[in-house]
């Protein structure tokens, strides 16, 4: 047992005889300076940094067209965004995606009618349903 004794090395304080776990030298604690204005808990999303290079997306003469329907359709969600919110006590992400899930349901079903099937009537309504 002594033998086992003296081939015992504390890494706290570096002395023979004991672990750390058994030490009595004080704890030394180290700490890092903060930036000034900054908390440790401060967590910086990737999303809102911007990139110091942004990436080019080069169109080919193949793509316009796609492009430009994409443009468009990206200009009018822009407009239907602008319209929904301007309608009272709308709340700003889920009425939004609600009404594109309805729109994208009717879409379905008008373009493939055999697989789809019409569950709302989405035409302007007279007054609303009860």
């Amino acid at each position: 047992n002594d033998n086992n004794k003296n081939n015992k090395v504390c890494c706290k304080c570096k002395q023979s005889g004991h672990f750390a776990r058994n030490c009595k030298a004080p704890r030394e604690v180290k700490s890092k300076p903060l930036a000034a204005g900054k908390s440790q808990n401060t967590r910086v999303s990737k999303r809102t940094l911007k990139e110091k290079n942004p990436k080019k997306v080069a169109w080919n003469e193949e793509d316009a067209t796609h492009r430009q329907a994409l443009v468009k359709c990206a200009k009018a969600y822009a407009e239907a965004r602008q319209e929904v919110l301007s309608i009272p006590n709308t709340s700003v992400v889920g009425d939004i995606q609600y009404a594109v899930c309805l729109l994208n349901q009717q879409r379905r079903a008008e373009t493939w009618p055999d697989q789809f099937e019409l569950k709302y009537d989405l035409s302007h309504a007279e007054s609303p349903l009860k």
